[in-house]
């Protein structure tokens, strides 16, 4: 096998999609191969644990488990258990559920591996982690990793061969995108108000919200996280929830709610709801 330093001098400024073209590159230096087993991947990767993660060293392979075997089993620089699985060809879901399964026999039996691999010193009271190895990952894959609390890294690899026929393997990354954050909560009145982004909607909630102020003195209107709360005397007698393109008013106690698009959705009826409320909780109508 070539010098992993040389090959990987030669093409780790290179970008995923730049490899297949990688024959072009450094003069022709190097011709594209495709493996014919898993197993000469994963013949490769014990032997030479380091090419796929600097720190990386081999404690097993084919470890039987009461999952099936696992590929092989490692140690990264922070004496951490990695469970990693190989597969030839492009990874998909299955190969992650598979993987998942041998890192479930993996954490609960931690203190039984330390044991075994005593020498190996390793830390039982770290989480251990995944990482795939496969020619390519499906989006869905790499769509669901990201819900993986466990740390998992997944390594796409090429084999290549020189002029002279001397072959080795590169490791990348492909990266898993973080989850997006989901949009803030309100925090002020106008805020909830701005989360609504249809004006029509926005000016009908604004002149709903004047109409209840205006229904006796002492009212007072109370933002919340999730809602704004119509108030007198710091009782609750009515709520409204924006949405974007409506909103809703609630009761107080959330056992009925009306949607509004229009001013006409606020009915005489539930007007009158809310005024009742108002009077209920000690309030005096205008």
């Amino acid at each position: 096998m070539m010098s992993y330093r040389i090959l990987h001098a030669c093409v780790n400024n290179l970008r995923e999609n730049q490899i297949e073209r990688l024959g072009r590159k450094a003069l022709c230096a190097f011709k594209r191969l495709e493996i014919n087993e898993e197993r000469e991947l994963e013949s490769f990767i014990v032997k030479n644990p380091n090419q796929l993660e600097d720190g990386l060293r081999v404690i097993g392979h084919q470890v039987q488990t009461d999952k099936g075997p696992i590929d092989v089993l490692a140690l990264d620089k922070n004496e951490t258990l990695v469970v990693i699985e190989i597969k030839k060809e492009e990874g998909d879901t299955d190969m992650l559920i598979q993987a998942l399964g041998y890192y479930d026999w993996v954490f609960e039996n931690r203190a039984t591996l330390g044991q075994f691999y005593s020498r190996e010193k390793i830390d039982i009271w770290k989480t251990p982690r995944i990482v795939l190895v496969a020619e390519d990952f499906s989006q869905l894959l790499v769509a669901t990793s990201r819900y993986i609390r466990s740390s998992i890294d997944l390594r796409t690899y090429v084999c290549l061969e020189t002029k002279s026929g001397e072959k080795g393997f590169y490791f990348g990354t492909k990266e898993i995108p973080p989850l997006k954050a989901p949009p803030t909560r309100p925090t002020g009145i106008e805020d909830h108000l701005n989360y609504i982004t249809n004006k029509d909607v926005k000016k009908v909630c604004e002149e709903v919200i004047a109409k209840i102020k205006g229904i006796g003195e002492g009212i007072e209107l109370k933002p919340t996280e999730y809602y704004l709360a119509f108030q007198f005397k710091n009782r609750n007698f009515g709520l409204i929830v924006t949405r974007r393109d409506f909103f809703y008013i609630y009761k107080a106690d959330w056992s009925e709610n009306v949607r509004i698009e229009r001013m006409e959705n606020f009915t005489s009826e539930w007007f009158a709801k809310i005024k009742d409320d108002f009077v209920n909780i000690g309030g005096t109508l205008l």
